[in-house]
């Protein structure tokens, strides 16, 4: 391959008259005179013309004059740059093998071929021609385009052969020759020789200029960087020295490798702004002067570029990038760097250290999403084992075990390490644990249970042993198994550390609670009785506590153990005081303490105005009063009821003891219309079949039969004749029912059904046959019952149905059914725990069903309801959160946001700090977008999605930041780790996209660079352009040349 070579375009041609004329044919040929005069004028057109006539009037075609002419018409054609030229040429040499002139002739033909660039002719007519034969002004140009033939083909000895003859002497081509004589020297690595040479062109007019970088570069090659730097500092403002940006970099390089950073920059950064080569290892250089003298963010610009190139650049610029980063607090940037450097074999030291200090640093800064760190200091401990680091190492990852708040990848990564020591053992029982707790806490009790399991397998740590027992305990009696929930309650209180542990206070609590959920009413006593003996600090289980122990004493029958304990409950005035109210009057009616009761209850009404248990108050003062024969206080309370409580299921009762008010006082026609008012209100037999027979009763006790038969016959749904079988039907699966035989109950209400399709007991049978279907989990047929139900007057199964059928709904995505299940529910339920139901259901439906602003309003009725537990407070906040944030309510959604995120660290609270993170990145917040989505990832707990949704929400605020470097690594760490599929698809489009758009500003800068026009100094084209250019431009340049040399 041709060496790079700069060409000179001051060669010319010379020409020189060489005609002899022969005063022999003169006398004789005065045209060959003409000719021959007008040739050594340069009139070459004319003076072919004349030769040609000249040969055509010598008649004899072996004269001399004939010959001559023939001659100089050939060489007129090759001066005329003629495409015969070459032709005549060898036709004359041909025609006239034994003249003279056909030794002249190949020499001619060379310099022909010079001018057409056709190296292997040139070599060919040279190597014809006797030197000797040449005049002497004819051996330099001889030996220069020799020479230069040689060197376009590659030949550098022979052509250094060729320079060497004319190197010394004084031509217009000593110059020129020195030059390439010179530079092959320069290419072969004989920097002494080609120094000599190129330091005698230093005042050239044309060399001038070039050589200096040659000279610099040969210092930079002999490693004399001070005579370097004092040579050629001076020739960057010089107006004629060329290739100055690369004389900038080899100064800048001398400095570099005299570690004098500092100095090297100036002229490293004239090379990269004037340059349009700068390659990697330029990049680098520049770079790691940068990062050596301090200047960091500059060395990051440059490193960030380099990552891209491949091979051990890449890897040591990554590694640079690291430290970089480090020096100036990017700590989380330094992670990305590390890894990346660790993960290239191409400097193994490099790797090994950046493999310690990535996994070191992911365990300082707790931001390790993907529990990569463990991974980090497992590799280092298997591939290093013979390091310095080893224990340290060691020592890491047991803190990282201990430290981590990814649980889930920590267990993951212990039972993948197989065989554990003492000290990862603990560690295994920690990490357990905590996944346990973090499950619990996102409400998945089963997995819980099952890693409290597991951190049970290695019992270093006694006191989280103890602990497991406690939440298994509780886990088990949150998915309804309250028997395990009993037994590991148990062992727990049992366990000799038990008793030092917080949770122990509320473990007898806790079991009592158990116990009640099985209706064990007997031992949940016991167990409450048990937690209320002792110190209880927290005043609201206390009460609740009281309230339990009256419940169990109460359905026990023991109602005077229960009216002490309600009076309990009553003292502390902290929770369901109404209630502990209502309950131990209730208690005491049952006692017969009539008095006792209504002034509890008009006590109660009178400081609970609004307590949802006002109506039972009033029905039981009522009845309070119809037991003490004080009809008229009786008879206003069962108005109060019937008139401003017409859904309660009391108004059935209240409309029923009025029509017996009027039978004890015999006043049998208001009794009559009292119940037909009852049956018109209900027109059922199983509602109505109370009121039909007091009817009935009053009728024949007044013989007034044929009156009875009149309003019996009047009523559409009474069939007497069907009445007996259809009861008769019925009684057989309810009977089944009753005893807990579902499967059996249900085939036999769908029989009952089918039989008697507007039956009297078709609201119960198909209210019973959906409870037994939604025990069942069949839930299709079970919403189906519960929707007869629904649609049904009011009655004593509408709430539970309502509430149950709303759930059905809910949970199988029919959230428009499930919203009208749920706003009929809040109009007519009349317990408390129903009516915040369905405005947690109405909440959750409106949102599914993106009516955002009912969403909020619901969400902060439920926000004020009574009784709210923490979970819900915080759904509400979430949603109300989300809707605000559809509605581009960004105040509102960032406030809703922030207090979700305040309350809990569980899911919810990942989802929370996302939107965050969302909303500053809409507000163009990046640097707080940035904060908060390193807040999410450090969140204690495996919100895989969430972490991973805000890695990409990072990676888009690194784009708009301009970061793309970290936008790249941020999206390959999800497209690395992340397991979900969806959002794995997603980063790699993005990372896509990225890539993408680098490469289109790399190519676009690499065509800008190639429309560059470069002025370069040895171009020699000028001297072989098509023969009309020559013309106009090379000829009257050879003519000027011809006549410098007269001169």
């Amino acid at each position: 391959m041709r060496l790079f070579l700069i060409s000179i375009s001051f060669l010319g041609i010379f020409f020189s008259g060489i005609a002899q004329q022969n005063t022999y044919y003169a006398s004789e040929l005065s045209v060959y005179d003409e000719a021959l005069e007008l040739f050594n004028k340069k009139k070459y057109s004319a003076a072919q013309k004349k030769f040609e006539q000249a040969v055509k009037t010598v008649d004899d075609a072996n004269s001399e004059v004939s010959i001559n002419a023939e001659y100089y018409a050939a060489l007129c054609a090759l001066e005329l740059f003629h495409k015969d030229s070459e032709y005549r040429f060898k036709q004359f040499i041909q025609t006239h093998p034994e003249s003279q002139q056909v030794k002249i002739a190949y020499f001619q033909l060379g310099k022909y071929n010079y001018r057409k660039r056709k190296w292997k002719k040139v070599i060919d007519w040279f190597g014809k021609v006797e030197i000797y034969d040449l005049a002497n002004e004819e051996f330099p140009e001889y030996y220069f385009k020799l020479g230069y033939a040689y060197f376009m083909e590659d030949d550098f000895e022979n052509a250094t052969n060729a320079f060497f003859e004319i190197k010394d002497v004084d031509t217009k081509y000593t110059a020129p020759a020195n030059y390439y004589y010179s530079h092959i020297a320069y290419s072969n690595g004989d920097n002494e020789t080609a120094l000599t040479g190129f330091k005698r062109l230093e005042k050239h007019p044309k060399f001038a200029p070039i050589v200096p970088y040659y000279i610099t570069h040969i210092y930079y090659l002999q490693e004399k960087y001070e005579e370097l730097i004092a040579y050629a500092k001076p020739l960057l403002d010089s107006a004629n020295t060329k290739r100055v940006p690369e004389i900038a970099r080899l100064i800048g390089d001398a400095y570099y490798r005299k570690n004098n950073y500092t100095e090297a920059i100036p002229f490293l950064e004239r090379y990269k702004q004037e340059t349009y080569n700068l390659t990697p290892e330029d990049e680098y250089q520049l770079g790691n002067c940068y990062y050596k003298t301090g200047h960091y963010e500059k060395a990051v610009d440059v490193f960030k570029v380099l990552v891209n190139v491949d091979g051990l650049l890449a890897q040591t610029a990554y590694y640079h990038l690291a430290d970089c980063y480090l020096k100036t607090g990017k700590r989380k940037y330094a992670l990305s760097a590390f890894h990346e450097a660790a993960r290239m074999e191409h400097d193994l030291q490099i790797k090994e250290d950046a493999l310690f200090s990535y996994a070191k640093l992911a365990y300082e800064t707790a931001y390790d999403p993907y529990q990569l760190a463990v991974g980090a200091f497992v590799e280092y401990i298997q591939s290093y084992p013979e390091t310095d680091r080893a224990d340290e190492s060691f020592n890491y990852l047991i803190n990282v075990f201990l430290s981590t708040k990814n649980y889930k990848a920590a267990v993951r990564s212990l039972e993948a390490m197989g065989n554990l020591d003492i000290r990862l053992q603990g560690a295994y029982q920690n990490v357990a644990y905590n996944r346990a707790v973090e499950l619990f806490s996102n409400r998945e009790f089963v997995p819980a249970i099952a890693h409290f399991e597991k951190a049970n397998k290695y019992p270093i740590d006694p006191s989280l042993n103890t602990q497991g027992y406690y939440w298994k305990g509780e886990a088990f009696y949150r998915i309804r198994d309250y028997d395990k929930s009993i037994a590991n309650y148990e062992q727990y209180i049992y366990e000799p550390r038990a008793i030092l542990q917080s949770e122990f206070a509320n473990s007898n609590y806790n079991l009592g609670y158990a116990y009640f959920k099985k209706e064990d009413y007997k031992n949940a006593s016991l167990w409450f009785r048990k937690y209320v003996k002792n110190k209880v600090e927290d005043t609201l289980k206390l009460n609740d506590a009281y309230l339990r122990i009256a419940d169990s004493y109460f359905i026990r029958k023991n109602y005077s153990r229960a009216a002490d304990f309600y009076s309990e409950a009553i003292k502390l005035k902290k929770l369901d005081t109404d209630y502990a109210m209502y309950q131990k009057a209730v208690a005491l009616g049952t006692q017969q303490k009539q008095d006792g009761k209504i002034e509890m209850l008009e006590e109660m009404l009178a400081s609970h105005s609004n307590s949802e248990y006002a109506v039972d108050a009033k029905f039981q003062l009522g009845k309070s009063y119809f037991f003490k024969n004080e009809y008229n206080r009786s008879l206003a309370y069962y108005n109060q009821v019937i008139n401003k409580y017409p859904n309660s299921s009391y108004v059935k009762k209240a409309m029923l003891d009025i029509g017996q008010i009027y039978v004890n006082t015999g006043e049998n026609d208001k009794a009559i219309k009292e119940y037909k008012r009852f049956v018109g209100s209900y027109p059922n037999y199983d509602d109505s079949r109370v009121a039909l027979s007091q009817v009935r009763n009053i009728y024949m006790k007044t013989d007034r039969v044929e009156e009875y038969e009149n309003y019996m016959e009047s009523l559409a749904f009474v069939d007497l004749s069907q009445a007996l079988l259809d009861s008769t039907t019925y009684e057989a699966p309810y009977l089944r029912y009753v005893d807990g035989n579902c499967e059996k109950a249900a085939e036999g209400f769908r029989k009952y059904l089918e039989k008697f399709e507007n039956g009297i007991f078709a609201l119960n049978a198909n209210f019973y046959k959906a409870e037994c279907e939604f025990k069942s989990k069949n839930y299709e047929d079970a919403v189906r019952g519960y929707n007869f139900v629904v649609h049904q007057p009011i009655n004593k199964f509408t709430e539970t149905a309502l509430v149950k059928a709303s759930r059905i709904n809910f949970h199988s995505k029919n959230f428009k059914d499930a919203l009208n299940n749920y706003i009929v529910l809040e109009e007519i339920a009349e317990y408390k725990s129903n009516i915040l139901e369905s405005r947690i259901g109405q909440m959750r439906c409106f949102y599914k069903l993106r009516n955002y602003d009912a969403a909020i309003d619901y969400a902060n009725k439920v926000l004020v309801a009574d009784k709210i537990s923490e979970d819900v407070i915080i759904e509400a906040h979430l949603i109300g959160g989300k809707s605000a944030l559809e509605l581009n309510n960004l105040e509102l959604a960032l406030q809703e946001f922030s207090t979700t995120a305040e309350l809990t660290t569980n899911i919810m609270g990942a989802e929370a700090r996302y939107n965050k993170a969302y909303i500053k990145f809409l507000m163009e917040d990046y640097k707080n977008a940035e904060q908060e989505i390193y807040e999410l990832v450090n969140l204690e707990g495996a919100y895989d999605y969430w972490i991973a949704k805000g890695l990409m929400l990072l990676a888009d605020v690194y784009v708009s930041m301009g970061d793309l470097f970290q936008a790249k690594h941020t999206l390959q760490s999800i497209t690395e780790n992340y397991e979900g599929a969806g959002l794995t698809a997603i980063a790699q489009e993005k990372l896509n996209d990225i890539i993408s758009a680098e490469q289109k500003q790399k190519e676009l800068k690499e065509k800008e660079e190639i429309e560059i026009e470069f002025d370069d100094e040895f171009d020699m084209k000028e001297l072989f352009e098509d023969e009309e250019m020559l013309q106009d431009t090379i000829y009257p340049m050879l003519e000027a040349e011809a006549d410098e040399s007269d001169l």
